[in-house]
């Protein structure tokens, strides 16, 4: 069967751990990818959330609300942000591109708050990682960053302002930004990703099997083919050495062992008539002898 053959195994093998090596070269690469994709977008969304908090500083300071609410209102109409908003220490939307919201409260249990409430006491500083979050909202991807809005020297200094000198965050910048261009952009490296793939293996196959085949299936079948016509008494037949290598030595090996099978048969045909002679010769001789014996019986 043809399962059974030596180059189909071989083959198999060779392309099955061809296949899997190549996948998880191109899984790993993909991941990296998309990590390095992901990463680049919450650096992005940080300095776009500082950039933010710095524009707001003065009409913060100063107290501007009317046109805190048109910055924000501003920014986030821009393409890519869903949604930018301000809360304070208790947890209540102070300003917020949605104004539907404005005035409710937050649920601290939240991804947007959950970060620095998940302690019985609230953090006050927060790695990158963990001030940013990914969550899915109406069918896409959301990439949301939070910027704590600390008490400085100018807020619990300045005459217009309640904040006391000991109260270390006043609020909080909350940034929701789209993945939907960064999921695209995932989504068209995928399948590259997956179409290269496809390609290399297609291709490095098909050497493999011309190699093999080449390499290894056709001396192999020469050497099945010289073996059986030699078990059927064709000591004349040689195989041709067609490499240095394993094969090719096996091939020169069994035409030696051929040549010598052929002196062997040789020898004993010449051994069998030999002994044939010899036996011719005895029994001649023994027919002579007899008439021979009567005669000389007669004769004494």
């Amino acid at each position: 069967m043809p399962y059974r053959r030596l180059s189909v195994k071989l083959i198999f093998w060779v392309v099955a751990i061809t296949v899997i090596v190549i996948g998880v070269f191109n899984y790993v690469s993909l991941n990296t990818q998309r990590r390095h994709l992901i990463d680049e977008g919450i650096l992005g969304a940080k300095q776009l959330s500082d950039t933010v908090k710095k524009g707001l500083r003065f009409d913060m300071l100063h107290n501007y609300r009317e046109a805190l609410y048109n910055s924000i209102e501003t920014i986030g109409a821009q393409e890519g942000i869903e949604k930018i908003r301000i809360f304070n220490k208790e947890g209540a939307i102070m300003f917020s591109s949605d104004k539907e919201e404005m005035g409710q409260m937050v649920d601290k249990n939240a991804e947007a708050c959950y970060a620095c409430h998940a302690e019985k006491k609230p953090l006050e500083r927060l790695a990158i990682p963990e001030r940013s979050r990914i969550f899915r909202a109406d069918g896409y991807r959301l990439l949301g960053i939070i910027n704590p809005i600390y008490n400085e020297p100018d807020c619990y200094n300045a005459a217009c302002h309640v904040h006391p000198r000991d109260q270390t965050v006043l609020g909080v910048l909350d940034i929701s930004l789209s993945l939907a261009a960064t999921d695209k952009r995932i989504r068209e490296i995928r399948g590259t990703t997956i179409l290269l793939m496809a390609i290399t293996i297609l291709t490095v196959s098909a050497i493999i099997v011309l190699f093999i085949q080449r390499a290894v299936d056709r001396p192999v079948k020469e050497l099945v083919a010289g073996t059986t016509r030699v078990a059927a008494g064709d000591f004349d037949h040689t195989i041709p050495a067609r490499s240095d290598d394993e094969i090719g030595q096996l091939a020169e090996s069994f035409n030696t062992m051929t040549q010598r099978l052929k002196e062997i048969q040789f020898q004993l045909l010449q051994s069998e008539k030999l002994a044939s002679i010899g036996k011719l010769a005895a029994t001649i001789a023994h027919e002579i002898n007899n008439p021979l014996n009567g005669i000389l019986t007669y004769t004494s």
